[in-house]
């Protein structure tokens, strides 16, 4: 499974928290098995799911605008991540029984890993930028350069899954090949476009403590985990206009 958002968990307390299954077949009764920690989710599944978490927000704002009692929800769209799970497959020529993304990791892994190993993580550095198939596709800034130093290897996991699935969606044909880098105005466009959309931003109670910042605007969405007054992780994504 995959937390949906950011969490800042209280100490000594059971935290619900909002996750998406990667696997299909998990609940098979013959096939069960204990979670475990693993892979973080690639960047153009993280992209999609913070969209349809955004999208849940806002309906759930909207009902609540209307004087309906509805909780905050920070659900996404089980079915349609499943789905994805399977494009995936296919592209890749892969089958795996339940349809865990976790298989689909480790088959990539040998050509994942010495990419991975190229890119350490710069000293003193508090973010990240994602650029796959010529765009910059993701933003992410932490309070502070410890912060991202203990999620760097992950994160970069991440960014090398969602290229190598891009590499295969160019060669399946459903993407176009892209010859170029993210041109050098890319990520302060991408900053800018998120500076304009706060205004019209959601804001509420994050699950644990803190506060969850929902934004979408002109090309780019995201959301922001906000504890005391301090903006502790902000993730960024390029959305088509």
């Amino acid at each position: 499974r995959v937390i949906n958002i950011s969490v800042w968990l209280p100490a000594g307390k059971v935290t619900e928290l909002p996750v998406t299954c990667l696997e299909h077949g998990r609940w098979d009764p013959g096939l069960a098995a204990r979670f475990g920690a693993g892979r973080k989710a690639d960047y153009a599944m993280r992209s999609m799911m913070s969209h349809q978490v955004g999208e849940q927000r806002r309906r759930s704002a909207e009902f609540a605008a209307a004087g309906a009692p509805v909780p905050h929800s920070y659900a996404a769209d089980q079915g349609e991540v499943w789905a994805e799970i399977g494009r995936r497959e296919t592209r890749a020529g892969l089958h795996s029984p339940t349809a865990a993304l976790h298989e689909f990791w480790a088959a990539e892994e040998q050509e994942a890993r010495p990419l991975a190993g190229a890119f350490p993580c710069p000293a003193g550095a508090a973010g990240l930028a994602v650029g796959v198939g010529g765009r910059l596709i993701a933003l992410e800034l932490f309070d502070h350069s410890a912060t991202l130093a203990a999620s760097w290897a992950r994160l970069v996991e991440s960014a090398v899954s969602a290229h190598l699935d891009h590499k295969r969606a160019v060669a399946a044909g459903a993407t176009l090949a892209a010859h170029h880098y993210p041109d050098p105005g890319a990520l302060g466009r991408m900053v800018g476009r998120a500076v304009a959309a706060v205004d019209g931003a959601l804001y509420g109670p994050s699950v644990g403590e803190g506060g969850d910042l929902r934004l979408a605007g002109p090309k780019v969405a995201g959301s922001a985990l906000v504890r005391d007054g301090q903006v502790v992780h902000v993730e960024l994504f390029r959305v088509e206009a």
